[in-house]
């Protein structure tokens, strides 16, 4: 398992869930896996590791989903590197706190 992927398919696009607290992403991962066909799922507790994953296979990403808080980089700045890296990338900022 390197990161947080579990199994990548070589046809498959990539999912990317990234947030500082793993049953988080191991929660988003689960309803992933369980609804959408076609995707592998990769998570990331780490956001500089999610963005060298993100650099290294931007070609493959279909989505990169992260919260906004989070240690090192937060999402914000997350998001926007991988913008920079690729304007085209889908990406999703998220929250659990009720003041941003």
């Amino acid at each position: 398992m390197v990161g947080g992927v579990l199994q990548i398919s070589p046809n498959n696009l990539i999912v990317s869930i990234v947030d500082d607290e793993l049953d988080i992403t191991e929660l988003l991962r689960d309803a992933i896996c369980d609804s959408i066909d076609g995707v592998s799922v990769v998570t990331f507790n780490d956001p500089k590791i999610a963005l060298e994953h993100f650099e290294d296979n931007k070609q493959d990403y279909a989505l990169v989903v992260s919260d906004l808080r989070m240690p090192s980089i937060n999402g914000l700045e997350l998001l926007k590197r991988i913008k920079s890296s690729s304007p085209n990338a889908r990406t999703i900022l998220m929250s659990l706190q009720f003041r941003i």
